[in-house]
């Protein structure tokens, strides 16, 4: 369903942990409870605990639509995109005062 776009998939939902990572979880989660027909019945959560297919397989399935969607009308996430360079720009900057910091300790 989606194992064969490799790199394509990474561009949709970015790096686990990341800012679009938790923004493309969302809008799988917002696409489930959209998508009543597959995901709820008489507005309850269908959780498939009693079938072979469990939820996982739901969730992946809601996953490859959303990672489809998006490959064929890509959404703006260049907002996203700056948050997670700051993430990574503001990580680096504590791991070097974190290490100046070590090294202060050392000399005293």
């Amino acid at each position: 369903m989606c194992d064969d776009l490799g790199d394509e998939v990474v561009k949709v939902m970015g790096e686990k942990g990341s800012f679009k990572w938790t923004a493309f979880c969302e809008r799988v989660i917002e696409r489930m409870v959209k998508d009543e027909s597959r995901f709820f019945a008489e507005g309850e959560f269908v959780s498939y605990e009693d079938t072979a297919g469990g939820c996982d397989e739901i969730v992946y399935e809601a996953m490859c639509d959303q990672i489809n969607e998006e490959l064929k009308t890509p959404i703006n996430t260049a907002w996203i995109d700056a948050k997670d360079e700051k993430k990574k720009e503001l990580t680096a900057l504590i791991a070097r005062f974190q290490k100046e910091l070590a090294d202060l300790n050392t000399m005293v």
